[in-house]
């Protein structure tokens, strides 16, 4: 007698358990179902911008500083520091702070109160962690898992993924006006240093530019018949010095006046390419296809659960058989 296992009757006898492999489908996409439908849903508002040329005022100090020959090294873009700014504690804490526009309903509401935390501090093993503590932590938590900003081929994407279309879109544009603002304080800073050093070099050049002119003149005073070719030599050169001194003293002046009016002015530091868009429907959870997903995998766990029975069943009688043909 062949006591190995009939694959074929094994076969059979699995496509005569479809009632297994149907219930494992059934079983699957209603587990698919129940898992899309307690995801909470995702919603995601993007916008793109771009640092206006308007916002480095360090460019119109390229040609002074290389007449003075000093080398000033190219800042980076402020809009390099955005990631580092936007995960700051008081940044996160400004925006748990604000009250926001949620749907179906009227009033504002807190980032706590949309996503609810419950921590339980432990003062056994951290007496110094307070429940506050806790939630602020989470909340931030929360604010970064929010947030992503990155780069685009030279242009930035700000993207805010939230629970509500309306906290994603609103968010979108408060972080574009913080930013903004940002930039706007860095390039008055800078230009608040660009101006110190203008001044600086402006008192430096027009000691520099009295003490040539008054070596000229004494100069003209000791020889008023220069007929040497040496004092005419050296007419040329205290004349060269001092119309170099004029031109820088003059260049300075005209770049002290521009860095004030910098100082002073407001600008639109950003372009924006996008604005935020106000997301109509959730990009997550993907309920199709988690559906999609539970019912292909339960048909698959009922296809393999019903294999393996059909498989133990037929072993079971090769076993018996073996053990009745014993002596």
């Amino acid at each position: 007698m062949n006591d190995d296992v009939d694959l074929l009757k094994v076969a059979r006898d699995f496509l005569r358990h479809k009632a297994v492999v149907a219930s494992g489908a059934v079983l699957g996409l209603a587990a698919g179902v129940a898992l899309a439908l307690l995801t909470a849903p995702q919603y995601e508002s993007t916008s793109k911008v771009l640092l206006s040329q308007n916002s480095a005022p360090a460019s119109q100090f390229a040609s002074i500083s290389s007449m003075l020959g000093i080398s000033l090294n190219a800042p980076s873009s402020p809009l390099d520091n955005v990631p580092q700014l936007l995960a700051s504690p008081l940044f996160l804490d400004t925006l748990t702070k604000i009250r926001w526009r949620t749907v179906g309903t009227d009033t504002a509401k807190l980032l706590s109160e949309i996503y609810p935390i419950e921590v339980k501090p432990n003062p056994k093993k951290a007496p110094h962690i307070t429940e506050e503590m806790l939630v602020r932590d989470r909340l931030h938590e929360i604010v970064l898992e929010m947030i992503t900003f990155e780069n685009m081929g030279g242009v930035k994407a700000l993207t805010v993924r939230a629970r509500d279309p309306y906290l994603a879109h609103d968010v979108n544009e408060f972080l574009l006006g913080y930013i903004d603002s940002y930039i706007n304080h860095v390039r008055k800073t800078n230009s608040k240093h660009q101006l110190s050093f203008v001044e600086e070099r402006l008192e430096e050049y027009g000691k520099e530019l009295r003490r040539s002119e008054n070596a000229l003149r004494h100069f003209l005073e000791k020889n008023r018949m220069a007929s040497s070719p040496d004092l005419q030599l050296e007419q040329k050169r205290l004349e060269r010095e001092l119309h170099v001194n004029e031109a820088l003293v003059a260049d300075l002046r005209k770049q002290l006046e521009n860095s004030r009016i910098e100082v002073e002015r407001d600008i639109e530091v950003l372009d924006i390419f996008q604005e935020p868009d106000l997301p109509m429907w959730p990009v997550k959870p993907k309920r199709k296809l988690i559906a999609a997903a539970g019912l292909v995998g339960g048909a698959c766990a009922g296809m393999f659960l019903s294999f393996l029975l059909c498989w133990w069943r037929e072993t079971g009688r090769a076993v018996v058989a073996r053990l009745r043909e014993l002596p």
